[in-house]
């Protein structure tokens, strides 16, 4: 296959769900009654119910899935799980003791429920393939390399720890063009074997599991909350929701307002197996990696494969949308413009997923409907998974109003507080520029 050729693309739900045993839970045909019911089974909804049951295991709760755990974005994403705060916190002064104090509180929370859950679900023996690793976010010219530096030094600011490595030192990760890198600490997970670890581990603590369970409606009332669905009626005290952009797909009829979000769709593409040369000319560390840029793609390697993604772009959530063909042409076209050594790797899959978010990439997770009844944890965009893994601790406050968490009150605050940082654009831009200047002064990091 040479760089003008135009491949085939063998379309996959998700290249994560090949080879593996799909382990399905039967459909809710009857009415149910439940304490607390919750609805998706991707990584928010898992992490709700696994938050909520360990918050109370005599807790009667039930998950609906429309599909099967991991259908959507949980299970189509590259499997690089890394904890940044949004962007809309690095432009806010980290100098000023509030907001570092705010910053550093949610990356330290985060970090420790993501340990946290995956300490339990090793413990109980399941195997997601889960490493330590570190996301190499690549600057490939001069402004992304001054923004990376700048971006550095604020995320050190918030507690994470990072890594710089400039000019010659960055030399050779990467085989690609590049200035300039930035490590960040990341995990690679298998994400279908990361859902179905959660899911079985659900089931062992006695949570009702419906799969194949389509939701047409949501009533909010004084005495709880009522779903239905085709031949069945669920009656609960309490709902999580947790669809995320396959809401808009599902057309549910709600009576209470749905948060403001931007349905998108990202795609991914994998290669035959390559050999170890060619596996080694990608990355000489192993690691997976990322753009320091506006049009941001990324990639790791799996099973001896590359597997690379991008090409973001509005959608309409319907099912053809994961088979936009001009989209996939388009990240198989960049992944040769970074990597022309592989203008003869076969494409082994493509895939793409629908995901949701706002302007600001803060998840709306908050209560909505009569008396608050119904808890939303959605629009995940951005860097999702770490996120999705952390509201499950939310949850003990949003449901069940435990009060003995204050950091988990402060970090729902912060959420709810977060708006766009107009003060910080300015004092950002300049330092910004007066990065960019420094380093063409020849003044390294």
């Amino acid at each position: 296959m040479t760089a003008e050729a135009k491949p085939d693309f063998p379309y996959v739900q998700s290249y994560w769900s090949l080879d593996q045993e799909l382990e399905v839970s039967p459909p809710l045909n009857e009415d149910h009654r439940t304490e607390v019911v919750v609805m998706g089974a991707g990584f928010a909804g898992l992490a709700s119910a696994l938050g909520l049951i360990e918050a109370r295991p005599d807790l009667k709760v039930t998950v609906i899935e429309a599909h099967h755990a991991g259908y959507g974005a949980s299970g189509r994403n590259s499997g690089q799980i890394f904890n940044l705060p949004p962007f809309a916190w690095f432009l806010q002064n980290l100098s000023n003791y509030t907001h570092r104090t705010n910053a550093r509180r949610a990356v330290r929370l985060i970090d420790d429920q993501i340990a946290k859950t995956f300490a339990l679900l090793a413990e109980a023996g399941h195997d997601f393939e889960c490493e330590k690793s570190v996301l190499q976010v690549v600057a490939r010219n001069a402004v992304t390399a001054a923004g990376a530096a700048w971006v550095c030094k604020r995320l050190q600011k918030a507690g994470v720890e990072t890594s710089f490595f400039d000019g010659k030192a960055a030399q050779g990760r990467v085989g690609s063009a590049t200035r300039a890198i930035l490590d960040v600490p990341a995990y690679r997970v298998h994400p279908f074997k990361l859902a179905q670890s959660l899911r079985k581990v659900l089931l062992s603590r006695g949570v009702s599991f419906y799969e194949d369970t389509p939701v047409d409606h949501i009533h909010s009332h004084t005495g709880g909350v009522t779903l239905r669905g085709p031949g069945y009626t669920v009656e609960a005290e309490k709902a999580v929701m947790t669809t995320n952009a396959y809401t808009a797909a599902h057309n549910i009829d709600l009576d209470f307002a749905y948060p403001k979000v931007t349905n998108s769709h990202t795609y991914m593409i994998a290669t035959e197996v390559l050999s170890q040369d060619v596996l080694d000319k990608i990355t000489a560390t192993g690691d997976g990696f990322g753009d320091a840029a506006l049009r941001f793609y990324y990639g790791r390697l799996h099973n001896g494969r590359l597997l690379f993604g991008g090409e973001d772009r509005k959608s309409s959530v319907l099912p053809e949308e994961d088979r936009h063909k001009a989209s996939f042409a388009s990240l198989h076209a960049e992944m040769l413009r970074r990597f022309p050594f592989l203008d003869h790797a076969e494409i082994y899959a493509a895939w793409g997923g629908a995901f949701q978010s706002n302007v600001l990439e803060i998840p709306q997770i908050r209560r909505a409907g009569v008396g608050g009844n119904v808890i939303l944890n959605v629009a995940y965009g951005g860097n999702g998974v770490s996120g999705t893994l952390m509201s499950g601790r939310l949850m003990r406050h949003l449901v069940l109003h435990v009060q003995d968490d204050p950091d988990t009150l402060a970090h729902l605050q912060l959420l709810a507080d977060t708006g766009v940082p107009w003060a910080g654009l300015v004092p950002s831009g300049i330092g910004l520029a007066a990065t960019f200047l420094r380093r063409s002064l020849g003044f390294r990091y």
